[in-house]
């Protein structure tokens, strides 16, 4: 089974988003799937742990060296550019990396930003996104409930529950990291057991 996670974008204000901390295979292991690129962009990936982490180190190293090099940042779009560029070429190679990717930046001049991308380059921008397993199930809670003026934290707790109820795989845990123009932070986590109570 996949790793999943949950997302949206509302408002103009912030970008929002929440995967579970879970991932289930063979054995159960608890990883971050949300990495900081840089102080207002984040990632979250989905996909074989191996190719979603080097595929994150190899885009957090590279932007990092730009900005060494040329002594300012990329904004969120550049570095969504990079990484379908760099999809994109593993996927001519025939060594493609098995990813879900979602970005969640803002940038002072367009506000934040939400872009889908999949594991053949396909990117766009979007109000809102569900991937993964636990996407499915959720996409209909945030087509139905979603609002620009709605707060985004309700919403995902709405789709943590009715994974809870529908999905056969215990998620306990969903981490909830939030952009806006004072960078990346960390909200509370959501937690299932808390929910039901």
């Amino acid at each position: 089974m996949r790793r999943r996670a949950l997302d949206n974008r509302f408002d103009d204000r912030h970008s929002q988003m929440s995967p579970p901390t879970k991932t289930t295979k063979y054995v159960s292991v608890y990883q971050d799937k949300i990495y900081t690129i840089n102080d207002h962009l984040i990632m979250g990936v989905i996909g074989d742990h191996g190719d979603s982490v080097q595929l994150t180190q190899y885009i957090i190293k590279n932007v990092q060296l730009y900005r060494m090099k040329n002594g300012y940042e990329l904004n969120t779009d550049a570095i969504v550019h990079f990484t379908r560029n760099s999809l994109a070429d593993t996927a001519k190679n025939k060594t493609p990396y098995a990813v879900g990717v979602l970005f969640g930046g803002y940038d002072k001049a367009k506000g934040p930003r939400l872009f889908y991308m999949d594991y053949l380059a396909t990117c766009v921008a979007v109000p809102f996104m569900v991937h993964g397993i636990g996407g499915i199930l959720s996409l209909g809670v945030i087509q139905s409930l979603y609002s620009p003026k709605r707060e985004a934290y309700a919403l995902m707790m709405a789709c943590v529950t009715e994974v809870q109820a529908r999905f056969i795989v215990n998620l306990q845990k969903f981490q909830v990291a939030v952009v806006d123009s004072h960078g990346v932070r960390y909200l509370d986590s959501i937690v299932a057991s808390k929910l039901k109570a």
